[in-house]
């Protein structure tokens, strides 16, 4: 298992959470939790077994309008839409 956060310059911050078998390319479970710096949710990806209405289940990407469909991602991509989508 790895966790941590990731405090960026605008204050904003990544929580993350992967938990992997070594001999598996799926994560068992796995959460990149996006938030401003009010702890406001911005998005949030994860494979918790809720939202069974979703193509993609049980993978699936929060935002603060819905649920969305999202296949399991890496934590460099995630990093990447943070810096592709909202830096400043």
């Amino acid at each position: 298992m790895i966790s941590g956060d990731i405090l960026f310059n605008n204050e904003n911050q990544l929580s993350f959470m992967e938990l992997k078998h070594l001999d598996e390319t799926e994560k068992i479970k796995y959460k990149y939790h996006y938030m401003d710096k009010n702890k406001n949710l911005i998005f949030r990806y994860d494979n918790a077994q809720h939202h069974h209405d979703i193509e993609t289940f049980p993978h699936h990407k929060h935002t603060t309008k819905n649920i969305e469909n999202s296949k399991e991602p890496e934590l460099k991509n995630v990093l990447n839409e943070i810096h592709d989508k909202y830096s400043t």
